[in-house]
């Protein structure tokens, strides 16, 4: 019975989709186990919260937000052991990438898409 209850509550768990915290407090990327497809659809979501009345463009391997102030752009691309790699990119309009503000939005992008896929 302790087996059968083990195995209905671990197999749901196991069906979901993970997404690992960046490396360090500077990281901008970060993996998910899931396929590439299933997370252009809540990337798109937390890119049309972040950049407010910006427009949503997917591309072959990311997804931009842009509007008059910043571009943020997440780069999705294969990893080793199927895993799925994701790089966060912001950059206000014309200029460098900010590596502390894309930090920051890898650990809230990465924060949403544990609640999103659960």
């Amino acid at each position: 019975m302790t087996a059968r209850l083990l195995l209905s509550f671990c197999l749901p768990l196991s069906l979901y989709g993970q997404c690992a915290a960046p490396a360090n407090g500077l990281s901008t990327a970060f993996t998910c186990t899931v396929t590439a497809e299933r997370l252009i659809a809540p990337v798109k979501v937390y890119l049309a919260e972040r950049v407010k009345g910006g427009e949503i463009e997917a591309g072959k391997g990311r997804v931009v937000a842009h509007n008059k102030a910043e571009t943020v752009a997440v780069w999705i691309t294969e990893g080793k052991n199927g895993e799925i790699k994701l790089r966060v990119e912001v950059r206000p309009a014309d200029s460098a990438p900010l590596l502390g503000e894309s930090a920051d939005a890898a650990r809230a992008l990465q924060r949403y898409l544990m609640r999103a896929l659960q």
